[in-house]
């Protein structure tokens, strides 16, 4: 009788039996299997720094590997859930996203975190990470995060506290007492460890720290100090709220620089029909060392050229790297919210960087010293890691006087992260991100300011996009791009408003648009994949047949979805997407997995008036659209039977524990929310 060799079998699984060896066969089944072979998953954590004083901001990853049969890249298909050991929330979003605004966790391969205090008794944060692979049990690792207390690591003088009012109530127990910021910073000089703290309620002028002595490891710190509103910097047109000049680029004598719980304000109105232009930066770490750790914690930040310059523009050869921002807003800029040219490491969390609704007339603006009406954010060329966390963008900057039938110039993207000639492999994270406005292009892809290698040039990539709300405005051409390989899009609501006709809103809802041609060769040769999203068009026939004829899509003019751009991937998974149009008639949604419930039965769960500020157009209001976020209602045909691959993990980052029993369930709903999942 042959032998046989079972494995991966579940305890009490009935197996069918059966051999042929020469003319002899024999069959048998074996019940009750005694012991299950397990095929786990693995997960090494590791940080980009595991050490740092308060607020201390860093990058985590997570190397997965899996031998799970929906696994075909883990970067993409293992879902993960983030715990920090740090519970609160973000303030700076404004109105609640419906993920809520906690701090303490965050979902996916890479995370960035701001660690905004130090534990009692210098405690390490213990950083939980749970991988999900959908047929394993989950598998949790953990990792210590050392966060040292800045009243320890700046003791006595190495503080200097600035009250011009001689009001040092609050101030930490030994720290040298100025009334002028010039005297506190010559009292600070030359110091390893120095921490500036300026009295809360109070203004001030420009704060530059111009530090370049020999050394290494040294920390600088500028923050507050007192109870009441955060101390106001208070610029004109030129100038920077704070400054760091501690040596140019390749400098390594400072280990860290910190700014914490500041208002920096400028005088640029974005919103004025002629504004006095600027050149005034907010905090401008250009002179900063390029591998320093920068972290930003819980400013607001406005009227500036740039709300933060993290690199300067002339350098295109070296990336900037070892840069986290949380808990801030920035708004009513000239060129962008946040700036750097080649860089990587970057981490987001919990901001909100809106440009006014107001900024629709590109005229007045004028382009020196930067670009009028950019973004909230840019990286020219990526490297390294880039991760959102739990943010909210919005871009109303428009390079040209609006008016109907005018598309020459359209509202910039949300996110511009620019993957021609920078580095290997950049990786792209987002994770719960509201965006309302300018394109969402998980690419941008241009080569600019003095990049060479053509102008659409593209380095393949990893990106995950996970649980976006993102709304196109009239004036915006996409939502969402997806132009290279190695990008998973999941768990996201993707809306296009009803519009005029001739205005270049939404010619192509979900399109590809690399190739292999002038975009450059590698793009086309990694995995994509788009499941468990919505794709919701209100547009009326009248306003759809408008779009720009641009090459493939010139036989779907009429269509309200084009996913078929993905097929010249030679790699890809398109399916359990819910697409709503319910204003038209003519071309009907073309895409391998359409569900289009003309009921309506749908439910608005995310909307309202977001920005908040008096001189919003009515008109154009930042979030007036009742566009939102759409989940289906019980009743509605986008609720069935879903075959393939789903998100493990819903919209609200809820296990969808029927996904670990095969794939295949009875009722799911095969957008990016699940009703009655458990009912």
């Amino acid at each position: 009788m042959p032998s046989f060799r079972f494995t991966g079998f579940q305890t009490g699984t009935a197996v069918s039996l059966s051999a042929t060896q020469g003319s002899n066969s024999d069959s048998a089944t074996v019940a009750n299997w005694g012991e299950a072979v397990s095929t786990p998953i693995t997960a090494a954590l590791s940080a980009i720094r595991t050490s740092g004083t308060a607020p201390m901001g860093t990058i985590l990853y997570a190397e997965t590997a899996s031998p799970a049969a929906r696994v075909d890249i883990p970067f993409h298909d293992i879902e993960n859930v983030w715990s920090f050991d740090d519970p609160g929330t973000f303030d700076a979003l404004g109105n609640n996203p419906i993920w809520g605004s906690n701090k303490d966790i965050a979902y996916g391969p890479r995370a960035t975190h701001v660690f905004s205090t130090a534990k009692p008794q210098s405690e390490p944060y213990q950083v939980v990470c749970v991988s999900h692979d959908g047929e394993n049990a989950p598998n949790s690792e953990t990792i210590d995060i050392t966060v040292n207390d800045p009243n320890t690591v700046f003791a006595g003088a190495d503080t200097a506290v600035v009250s011009a009012a001689s009001d040092f109530s609050g101030a930490p127990a030994g720290a040298a007492q100025f009334t002028s910021v010039s005297a506190a910073r010559s009292h600070l000089s030359g110091r390893a460890n120095a921490r500036l703290l300026l009295r809360a309620g109070e203004t001030f002028g420009e704060i530059n720290i111009s530090e370049t002595g020999s050394g290494t490891g040294r920390r600088y710190y500028v923050g507050r100090f007192g109870s009441g509103a955060r101390p106001i910097i208070s610029l004109a047109t030129s100038g920077d709220g704070v400054r760091f000049n501690t040596g140019g680029a390749n400098s390594s004598s400072f280990e860290e620089l910190i700014v914490d719980g500041l208002d920096i304000r400028g005088s640029y109105d974005a919103t004025a029909s002629n504004p006095v232009n600027t050149s005034a930066v907010g905090i401008n770490f250009t002179g900063a060392g390029r591998l320093i750790h920068k972290t930003v914690w819980d400013c607001r930040i406005s009227g500036m050229a740039r709300g933060v310059l993290v690199f300067g523009p002339t350098q295109f050869t070296t990336p900037a790297r070892n840069f986290y921002m949380g808990n801030t807003v920035i708004t009513n800029w000239l060129d962008y919210g946040v700036f750097c040219d080649d860089a990587g490491d970057f981490g987001l969390s919990g901001c909100r960087v809106q440009q006014p609704t107001g900024t629709i007339n590109g005229s007045g603006k004028g382009s020196s010293p930067f670009h009028p009406d950019h973004g909230p954010f840019r990286i020219s060329r990526a490297w390294g890691t880039t991760v959102f966390t739990c943010c909210d963008f919005a871009s109303f900057n428009d390079w040209s006087s609006l008016s109907s039938g005018n598309s020459s110039r359209s509202f910039q993207p949300i996110i511009r992260w620019n993957t021609g000639n920078g580095g290997t492999d950049p990786e792209l994270v987002v994770d719960r991100f509201r965006g309302e406005g300018g394109a969402f292009r998980l690419f941008n892809g241009v080569s600019v300011d003095g990049g060479s290698g053509g102008s659409s040039t593209r380095n393949p990539a990893w990106v995950v996009a996970d649980r976006v709300h993102h709304i196109l405005t009239d004036h915006s051409p996409e939502s969402p791009n997806i132009p290279l390989g190695g990008t998973t899009v999941r768990n996201c609501t993707f809306v296009v408003p009803d519009t005029p006709a001739g205005w270049s809103v939404g010619f192509s809802q979900f399109v590809e648009t690399g190739g292999t041609g002038p975009q450059g060769a590698g793009n086309q040769d990694r995995r994509v994949e788009a499941y468990s999203n919505a794709f919701i068009d209100l547009r009326r026939d009248a306003y759809a047949g408008a779009r720009p004829e641009v090459s493939f899509y010139s036989s779907n003019t009429n269509r309200p979805f084009n996913a078929g751009g993905l097929g010249s991937f030679t790699n890809k998974y398109l399916g359990n997407n819910v697409h709503y149009a319910p204003n038209m008639v003519d071309g009907a949604p073309a895409d391998e997995a359409t569900n289009l419930d003309t009921a309506g039965r749908y439910t608005v769960l995310y909307d309202g008036e977001r920005y908040e500020s008096a001189s919003v157009d009515t008109n154009r209001a930042y979030g007036s659209e009742v566009t939102a976020s759409y989940a289906p209602l019980s009743g509605s045909n986008a609720i069935g039977a879903a075959s393939g691959k789903v998100s493990i993990l819903d919209m609200n980052g809820d296990l969808r524990s029927a996904v670990l029993d095969g794939l295949s369930r009875s009722a799911p709903s095969i957008g990016p929310y699940e009703p009655n999942l458990n009912a």
